[in-house]
């Protein structure tokens, strides 16, 4: 199992690695990707890295109002937003942790 999961972080590093091969900033890139990867480093203890502030503010600025905040399409919008990542197919347990613990939230519970 843990050896699955290093084999998926390491592709979805690749992923990642190569859309910064491109020559533009890490910040024009802030989307899906790196906000899986960011949240999941969040997720398992590996604190947040500056560069993860985009993509962090990016997940949690996705909230749902009806016309109070609602909770429940909060968490299904910022799992289709994840799911637009091509690696979530391969760490859907990742994007279910991820839901599970954040997806709910109305605001990021560590904003430094």
């Amino acid at each position: 199992m843990k050896y699955r999961l290093k084999i998926r972080a390491l592709t979805l590093a690749v992923l990642l690695g190569g859309l910064s091969l491109t020559g533009l900033p890490v910040k024009a890139h802030a989307g899906p990707c790196q906000a899986l990867l960011c949240m999941y480093g969040r997720l398992t203890g590996g604190g947040q890295q500056a560069a993860c502030r985009p993509s962090i503010q990016q997940f949690f600025g996705i909230v749902i109002f009806t016309p109070f905040f609602n909770p429940i399409l909060t968490a299904e919008a910022r799992q289709q937003f994840l799911q637009k990542c091509t690696g979530a197919m391969m760490n859907e347990e990742w994007v279910n942790a991820i839901i599970a613990t954040y997806g709910s939230l109305m605001t990021d519970p560590d904003p430094s």
